[in-house]
């Protein structure tokens, strides 16, 4: 999301800035003589992304002589080889022997993957700054949200807050229901309509 003050609209660019930056005007100043430069934090066009993951040390079920990176989503394992100065990942990150014995057994969640740990990169395509209501349905299925499919016994359909409803709800009102239990609370409920960085991107071939 994107904080700035009410009352203020995405204006041009200035040149003279970077591609990540984005203007907002003061209504009451349409000319833009002091605009608000806001700088996406996820990069720009060209950047590089890599993704957390629920993961944990092994050792492949006792099938490895040496541990291992596991990957929850897949059960995917990538073996990790051990060198005298450091411990190297098959996708070439390499980790330090003190770190990753600090590492605890079981899984780890994924705010806490290291970036020598991740085995997924993302190339932003494409950044863009947009109000939270033109959100199509495309854009609410390329976020992974998926249409419930489960009924209950009066063929009623049920929805991401849990009550039963007679129509299934569109990919983009489900989005509108989760955007409602994350960010409600934190005073950026979908009725504030609140700017947003939109990032397109691609995921980079390992």
């Amino acid at each position: 999301m994107i904080k700035i003050p009410a009352g203020w609209s995405l204006g041009k660019r200035p040149d003279s800035y970077g591609v990540a930056d984005f203007a907002f005007l003061d209504m009451a100043d349409p000319t833009g003589t002091y605009p608000t430069l806001v700088t996406c934090p996820y990069g720009a066009t060209g950047s590089t992304l890599w993704v957390r993951e629920t993961w944990g040390i092994g050792d492949g079920g006792g099938r490895l002589v040496d541990p291992c990176l596991n990957y929850r989503a897949d059960g995917t394992q990538i073996p990790i080889i051990r060198f005298e100065s450091h411990w190297e990942v098959r996708n070439k990150f390499a980790c330090w022997d003190d770190e990753l014995l600090k590492i605890k057994d079981g899984w780890r969640p994924s705010i806490f993957m290291p970036r020598w740990a991740s085995r997924i990169q993302l190339m932003i395509l494409g950044v863009r700054a947009e109000r939270l209501h033109d959100i199509t349905e495309e854009d609410a299925v390329a976020e992974g949200v998926q249409v419930p499919v489960r009924k209950d016994k009066k063929g009623w359909y049920q929805n991401v807050s849990g009550p039963y409803v007679p129509k299934a709800p569109t990919c983009r009102e489900h989005f509108i229901l989760l955007w409602e239990t994350i960010n409600k609370k934190r005073g950026f409920g979908w009725k504030a309509n609140p700017w947003v960085f939109v990032v397109d991107f691609r995921k980079v071939k390992s």
